[in-house]
């Protein structure tokens, strides 16, 4: 699995309905975003296909 850095500046209105949202599903707000982020990207996503990355590389 890579691991990517983010750095998001969110106002404390939104952090606070973070901490809320994550506490109640019993996850760290980190944890909570990561979820939603992965989640989110993944939907965006065309399906895979293997040979796409061997067409990148060249």
């Amino acid at each position: 699995m890579a691991q990517v850095t983010l750095r998001v500046e969110l106002p404390l209105e939104t952090l606070v309905k973070l901490k809320h949202t994550a506490d109640a599903l019993g996850v760290s707000v980190n944890r909570f975003i990561q979820n939603q982020l992965e989640a989110q990207v993944c939907d965006d996503l065309p399906p895979y296909k293997s040979n796409d990355l061997t067409k990148a590389a060249s």
